[in-house]
């Protein structure tokens, strides 16, 4: 069976369930597909300046997404594998990759 990742259609399918999450912001500006890894990522462009000065808001949204990626990878048979904060660039949020596979409904506290 071909990972989430490997197709396009896969990778829409994430991120749309992405996109679901309740939010103030747009929390993403968009996400890769780089071989295994998906990545999340805060965009300062849209964030409520006013309403939402530091960023605290805009941070909330994308965990309420980072939690239904992995929510939707775990509905697809994988065990996510989440880094937070991956790297150097502070609006690069969490990069995500399917661990191994697993039935969906093993009761793993994990996801």
């Amino acid at each position: 069976m071909r990972s989430s990742l490997t197709t396009g259609a896969g990778v829409r399918r994430l991120f749309v369930a992405a996109g679901q999450a309740p939010r103030c912001t747009t929390p993403s500006r968009g996400g890769s597909a780089r071989r295994t890894y998906l990545t999340l990522w805060g965009d300062p462009d849209r964030r409520l300046r006013v309403g939402d000065p530091r960023g605290r808001s805009l941070h909330v949204s994308c965990g309420a997404a980072l939690f239904n990626l992995r929510l939707a990878l775990r509905v697809a048979g994988w065990l996510p594998d989440v880094l937070t904060l991956p790297g150097k660039d502070p609006w690069l949020l969490a990069a995500l990759r399917p661990a191994a596979r697993g039935p969906a409904g093993t009761g793993n506290p994990s996801i």
